[in-house]
């Protein structure tokens, strides 16, 4: 009996741990900064080292996998581009990370919660300009892997309204904080614009329809920023009915 009652406990304190270790994000090894990073000459050096293990990613929790993703230590990859989608697209194409999380079926759910948590101005409790602007930076890639279609296509109407609502909120926000950019309220807008593109009637968004921004809502760019403006203003009027 007592045997019994020994193997029982170390099974469920092994279950335990396993448990821990799963929500808890790679540590990747080798980090900007440091000599082994500086000693690269290609950026494909940087991404060979930024896999994550094959036996790691598959016991990695989706919500542990999401803050990996967003550890990605080569993600300045994503700003060199000629536009938002073509910097993602290098990223996932680059990082087994990212595949591997637009195939978890609760990717949707936990990256909801996740961006629901996020506060525009979390920034404020760090001291230095450069974790301010990292913040910034954050909430970029997040919305990167929210605005893809792998992603809002899984959603029903229901979370795409609450999604919408969350968005729209994080953009006032963003628009009256003088840390962020235009580049930002892109990068959230374009979340806004994709939802709102799907929601409702056509017919009353003529602006979010046309040809300019629904390439936006695919590519993440933009040159109009009036027509941008105006589009942000028209789903603002879809998320309050």
């Amino acid at each position: 009996m007592k045997k019994t009652a020994l193997l029982f406990g170390c099974l469920l304190l092994a279950t335990l741990v396993f448990a821990q270790s799963d929500d808890k994000p790679y540590d990747f090894p080798v980090k900007p900064g440091s000599e082994k990073w500086q000693s690269f000459k290609t950026v494909e050096d940087m991404y060979a080292v930024c896999q994550i293990p094959a036996d790691v990613l598959d016991k990695l929790s989706t919500t542990a996998l999401i803050q990996t993703c967003l550890d990605y230590p080569a993600s300045a990859v994503m700003f060199i581009h000629n536009t938002p989608q073509q910097g993602f697209d290098e990223w996932a194409r680059n990082f087994n990370g990212i595949a591997a999380l637009l195939a978890r079926p609760d990717a949707r759910e936990k990256l909801l919660a996740y961006y629901k948590s996020l506060d525009v101005k979390g920034y404020q409790q760090l001291k230095t300009d450069v974790s301010k602007g990292e913040y910034t930076f954050l909430l970029q890639r997040i919305e990167a892997i929210m605005a893809q279609d792998a992603i809002i296509g899984r959603m029903d109407a229901t979370e795409k309204k609450q999604l919408l609502r969350i968005t729209l909120a994080k953009y006032d926000a963003i628009s009256t904080d003088p840390l962020y950019g235009f580049i930002s309220l892109k990068s959230t807008g374009r979340i806004a614009l994709k939802l709102a593109s799907t929601l409702g009637d056509k017919s009353q968004r003529p602006t979010i329809q046309s040809e300019q921004i629904q390439a936006f809502a695919a590519t993440g760019a933009v040159d109009d920023q009036d027509l941008f403006l105006a589009a942000i203003k028209e789903a603002k009027t879809i998320s309050v009915r």
